[in-house]
């Protein structure tokens, strides 16, 4: 969960998958319906392509466009919600997400 009106400045996701079968293996990462009725299952990544490799990290792609979320904060608590579309059998998927919490005096 990230808290309400902490400003997320960066993210991406760090795989340590061994057999990732095929070329259509992707990760979304977005956040569930909230108190505002608002969801965006991939607000931060859309469709992310994780290669056939034994690992690696791909920063998010939709946080850094030019409509995405970095350093927008959003008025209420975000939980996180992360999909991986693809075949795998073994291995872990890390979303890293480092934000700013609110500054309480301002």
């Amino acid at each position: 969960v990230i808290p309400a009106n902490a400003a997320v400045i960066a993210g991406g996701g760090v795989w340590q998958i061994t057999d990732l079968d095929g070329t259509t293996n992707t990760l979304d990462v977005g956040y569930a319906v909230d108190s505002l009725s608002a969801s965006d299952v991939n607000a931060y990544a859309s469709a992310l392509a994780l290669a056939i490799t034994t690992g690696g990290y791909v920063p998010f792609d939709e946080q850094v466009a030019a409509t995405g979320v970095q350093g927008k904060p959003r008025a209420i608590d975000t939980t996180v919600i992360v999909t991986f579309t693809g075949t795998a059998t073994t291995g872990a998927i890390d979303v890293c997400m480092p934000y700013v919490p609110a500054n309480p005096a301002v």
